[in-house]
């Protein structure tokens, strides 16, 4: 035994003290990786875009009743059926092409928007939980729907 007991003691000291370091250091990346505050300050654009998405994603789910596109048409098929049209509103019923158009770019604009921010969030949290990209494509492959 080449070895002093004080050597020992202080080799069990030294690693004791390597080892306490290591656990502090992982303990504040995950308080980093988990803080909001800290990603907000970091990443703001995905927190602009989630919020963003999450506007568009609950206007579209409250929506304003009037305003469906739904009624719009049904309008016209009631209108080509020859059926009594007096309690539609004349004035937003029937949507000008221009108004159709700026209504298809806006919804091709919204459905950009998420699907970038989705794609962010996916790459967010892959950085965040190893091994996520994997368990997201095997996901992806078990619910691709049959055609």
């Amino acid at each position: 035994m080449g070895q002093t007991a004080s050597q020992i003691e202080n080799h069990i000291e030294d690693k004791r003290e390597h080892l306490s370091s290591n656990l502090r250091e992982l303990e504040n990346k995950v308080k980093s990786a988990t803080d909001w505050r800290y990603q907000f300050k970091n990443r703001p654009a995905i927190f602009l875009g989630l919020a963003f998405g999450g506007g568009m994603l609950l206007s579209n789910v409250i929506g304003r009743p009037g305003r469906r596109r739904g009624r719009q048409y049904d309008y016209r098929l009631r209108k080509a059926a020859g059926a009594e049209t007096h309690n539609v509103p004349k004035a937003s019923a029937i949507p000008s092409p221009t108004m159709d158009k700026a209504y298809k770019a806006w919804e091709n604009i919204k459905g950009a928007l998420i699907g970038i921010a989705a794609a962010r969030v996916k790459d967010y949290v892959d950085q965040v939980i190893p091994g996520f990209s994997e368990h997201y494509k095997q996901a992806e492959v078990e619910h691709i729907p049959v055609r």
